[in-house]
């Protein structure tokens, strides 16, 4: 009898503890999603989060895409060009597969048209001054800088370079470049020249001479 009774108070604690336990269910456990910080601070899904710069960039791409889409176009490349301040885009010249960009700061950028890569880059002058559009000659021939005459003889003479250029003006200079390098053979001075004035008009240049007129109504032509 005294056993039974053991028997039946070991059953009864065994059935309380299992009565108070805790329940859980499989059901009820809900994975969290990764979190991580926010441009807020904030945390907030992983998979919400995106780039700030190249989100707004792909879609205007996308919508440009779609725009010049209806009209029968393709945009073949684009090209962000560093302005400082206030400046901004002047002038936009394209001769011969080469792009020619002049900022309000009259800074000149040469692009390659044919895949939008920035080839060099070079300040003409002050804001002030008007810069003329740009003229194009192939095969020319120039020495590195300009020499006095008697130095221009057959034993001594400066190593020649023919090249591919691109000649530009204001009113008081005129500058010639290899227009697929960047390098400046000439940068003159129309004074120096003894014109005594400045130019009126844009220049044009063939494989030997560069021409421009004056204020004076004179016309030159510079080899």
């Amino acid at each position: 009898m005294r056993y039974l009774i053991s028997l039946i108070c070991a059953v009864m604690v065994l059935v309380t503890s299992f009565s108070c336990a805790p329940k859980t269910s499989t059901a009820e456990i809900k994975p969290r999603p990764a979190m991580t910080l926010a441009s807020t601070g904030r945390p907030r899904p992983a998979a919400q989060v995106s780039d700030p710069v190249a989100e707004p960039h792909s879609q205007r791409l996308s919508e440009g895409a779609a725009a010049l889409e209806k009209v029968g176009l393709e945009e073949q490349w684009d090209l962000p060009i560093k302005l400082k301040g206030r400046e901004r885009v002047a002038k936009l010249w394209a001769l011969d597969k080469m792009l020619y960009c002049l900022t309000s700061e009259n800074r000149l950028f040469a692009i390659d048209a044919t895949i939008g890569s920035k080839l060099w880059s070079y300040k003409l002058g002050s804001p002030l001054e008007t810069v003329f559009p740009p003229s194009h000659s192939d095969d020319m021939i120039l020495t590195e800088k300009l020499y006095d005459m008697e130095k221009l003889d057959n034993s001594d003479a400066p190593a020649k370079y023919q090249f591919n250029a691109m000649v530009i003006n204001t009113y008081a200079k005129v500058f010639v470049f290899n227009r697929r390098t960047g390098k400046i053979f000439r940068e003159i001075n129309f004074k120096d020249l003894g014109t005594s004035n400045s130019a009126s008009t844009g220049g044009s240049c063939d494989s030997k001479y560069f021409y421009f007129s004056s204020a004076k109504g004179w016309f030159y032509g510079l080899r």
